[in-house]
């Protein structure tokens, strides 16, 4: 899945880097900084809502979209609350269309 929402923004011109799970992304943020973020809630190590967090406090600037697909581990929308809550700009549940994430990424981008 990351691959291929990383495919998609690049094909229609949005530099992107890819990060296997939150510590990482945050040292991606830390080396070049990043002006939005698509931030999967359930990552290995550094789990979403905890980078969230993090990102806001060091990089307030820096736009997320956060998505959750977790499956049998909870309901979705209260993940997603609380993403929104802790400073995510938007979120997205899975399954999506890709077309409904490439909108949200324009979306936040024009906005920042």
């Amino acid at each position: 899945m990351r691959r291929m929402i990383r495919q998609m923004l690049a094909r229609n011109g949005y530099d992107t880097v890819e990060a296997a799970d939150g510590r990482q992304a945050l040292r991606e943020v830390e080396k070049g900084g990043a002006r939005m973020i698509v931030l999967d809630i359930v990552m290995p190590d550094s789990e979403g809502l905890e980078t969230i967090t993090v990102l806001k406090e060091r990089f307030p600037a820096t736009r997320i979209l956060a998505i959750w697909g977790g499956g049998n581990t909870g309901d979705g929308r209260t993940y997603l609350d609380q993403a929104s809550l802790l400073g995510a700009e938007d979120t997205l549940l899975k399954p999506f269309e890709m077309v409904t994430l490439l909108a949200k990424v324009e979306s936040l981008a024009g906005a920042a």
